[in-house]
């Protein structure tokens, strides 16, 4: 017993939210195992209900030939459309800037809120001018000047092309939410990709988790009975005429 409570507290140390919940949690002789931690302790009685109800994964068909796709995280080009321009194989990304709020970093590659296609292009293409500002904001170099230690777009650039309305047929969703019940947080991830012409969800996973900390990676993190479920991956269903380029 002791042994379990001083893991516990190495987990949530650093984090008086973690503390504090630390407090609350009732720690019990068997049942669910800790991600990478070998103390074993029950969650609340309803997380089994909701692994049941809500723990799901399914890919009913891929498709050949994608050009591009819709990411709906809602802030412009994020990491996810930054990598299928540049490493993967697509020719574009379109993706909605939702919130005018947004500060100069949380806004990516985008002048304010609306719909927007993002395109790998060379240096200089007039529709980069977004993507160098922000590049230039934080190097201090000049717009189209890449530090030698930056590798990614070294030769090229993303340009951001408003558009009234998205044109591309297949959009992927991923989502993570938490609700707090003050000693622990239930998260759940969702990854959904939709035929936009037809509305069929093509591809769909969604996977509950019970964490101490708020983490939904981190070693307190409690899974569904089974283990961990698969999340949907948009390069394995939305297959891009290019392929993805050899590393």
């Amino acid at each position: 017993m002791r042994l379990i409570i001083w893991k516990m507290k190495r987990l949530a140390a650093g984090t008086a939210a973690g503390a504090a919940r630390l407090l609350k949690v009732a720690v019990l002789p068997a049942a669910f195992s800790l991600a990478g931690c070998s103390a074993l302790f029950y969650p609340p009685a309803w997380f089994d209900e909701v692994c049941e109800k809500e723990s799901q994964y399914y890919v009913k068909r891929t498709v050949e030939n994608v050009r591009g796709f819709v990411h709906g995280e809602g802030r412009g080009c994020s990491a996810i459309c930054r990598s299928a321009i540049k490493y993967e194989g697509y020719d574009f990304v379109e993706a909605e800037m939702k919130k005018a709020s947004y500060t100069e970093y949380e806004r990516l590659y985008v002048p304010g809120p609306g719909l927007y296609r993002f395109e790998e292009k060379p240096i200089g293409h007039p529709n980069c001018r977004v993507f160098e500002e922000y590049l230039a904001s934080g190097s201090g170099l000049p717009l189209g000047t890449r530090s030698p230690g930056y590798d990614r777009f070294q030769h090229t650039c993303i340009a951001t092309t408003p558009i009234k309305a998205f044109t591309a047929r297949y959009r992927f969703d991923n989502e993570t939410t938490y609700t707090d019940s003050g000693s622990s947080m239930l998260i759940r991830h969702i990854d959904k990709i939709t035929d936009r012409k037809t509305g069929e969800i093509i591809a769909f996973s969604q996977e509950p988790v019970f964490s101490i900390s708020g983490d939904r990676l981190g070693p307190d993190t409690i899974y569904c009975r089974g283990g961990v479920k698969p999340s949907i991956s948009f390069l394995e269903i939305l297959l891009p005429p290019r392929g993805a380029p050899a590393p």
